[in-house]
């Protein structure tokens, strides 16, 4: 009972300060997906203009020169509704990846790239760090590396570490916010096949350093089916008690050294950020010798905390 009862308190707070995060959650998926979509120019384009509307996705199917009114749900990667032709409605959905948009209506398959406004990523020669058009700011790692995040997103130290915290998430008196992202970049060498035993229990005992109660759930996953230098481990609750809380760690090797981002918070919040932040951490880069940016913010010395594990060392012990 001694092990138990904190957890069941923790528990309880979860359900208390996170039960409200699920309207929140849903409108920022729609207003993940605002924006344009085209497949390019010429009679057989096909685009998308979507707007948020609380927890709805509407507005506009562009076929060539023609134009079809659509409404959808957001969904955990995407959207799922119908658009209007003729006083008939069609099916249609869209899975985003990165910037990319993938729709379906009736088996017919469409892909779209978000329309970029050119000022909002300028080149390194204009003096900033090139953001994708749904990420207005970015986070400068003291060892140089950037992390891009959503404008309305802050940074406090949690854990020891600089953590980028989404607009909008309660707090758990004792835990921390419902939803919250660590940044994390070692020295620490893993090789270049993080699928390895040795690298996946190394970079498991890195997220039990700050999250002990987690366990790996599931198999890793490429982040790029070529590329074994690029994964994603997911973590859960090991107690069967009604604790909903999960981990995504996104782990790549890069120039020799470990980029880590480690997303914490209560389960269907990160799984519905999911396909956002693959977005967030395929654009991390290194930035080094460069003046500061304007929306930068830079962390301060690397805390001994965030150094990974050595593999030969046993995981933290669980509570």
């Amino acid at each position: 009972m001694r092990t138990t009862i904190p957890f069941l308190y923790l528990a309880i707070l979860v359900a208390t300060h996170c039960a409200a995060t699920s309207t929140i959650a849903g409108q920022s998926e729609a207003k993940r997906l605002a924006g344009q979509y085209s497949s390019g120019e010429g009679e057989s384009r096909v685009a998308l203009d979507l707007r948020e509307q609380g927890d709805l996705v509407v507005g506009a199917l562009h076929v060539g020169d023609s134009t079809y009114s659509l409404s959808a749900r957001a969904t955990d990667d995407g959207f799922a509704g119908t658009f209007e032709a003729e006083g008939a409605r069609f099916a249609l959905s869209g899975v985003l990846r990165g910037a990319e948009m993938e729709i379906e209506s009736e088996g017919n398959r469409f892909r779209l790239r978000r329309v970029v406004n050119p000022l909002a990523a300028r080149s390194d020669e204009a003096g900033q760090i090139p953001v994708d058009v749904r990420f207005g700011r970015s986070y400068r790692h003291a060892r140089g590396e950037i992390f891009v995040h959503p404008e309305p997103w802050t940074r406090r130290r949690l854990h020891g570490v600089d953590a980028l915290i989404p607009d909008g998430v309660p707090e758990i008196p004792g835990f921390g916010p419902c939803e919250y992202y660590l940044p994390i970049v070692s020295d620490w060498s893993l090789g270049a096949d993080l699928r390895a035993e040795e690298a996946i229990n190394a970079l498991a005992a890195t997220v039990l350093r700050f999250v002990p109660f987690l366990k790996q759930d599931g198999p890793e996953r490429l982040l790029d089916t070529s590329d074994p230098s690029r994964i994603r481990l997911s973590f859960a609750t090991e107690f069967g008690i009604g604790l909903d809380i999960s981990a995504d760690l996104y782990a790549r090797v890069r120039d020799g050294r470990i980029v880590l981002l480690l997303a914490v918070g209560e389960k269907s919040l990160i799984q519905k950020r999911r396909a956002e932040t693959e977005a967030m951490f395929a654009l991390v880069r290194r930035e080094s010798g460069r003046a500061q940016s304007r929306g930068d913010q830079t962390a301060g010395e690397t805390s001994p905390a965030e150094q990974p594990r050595p593999v030969d060392e046993s995981p933290p012990t669980r509570p």
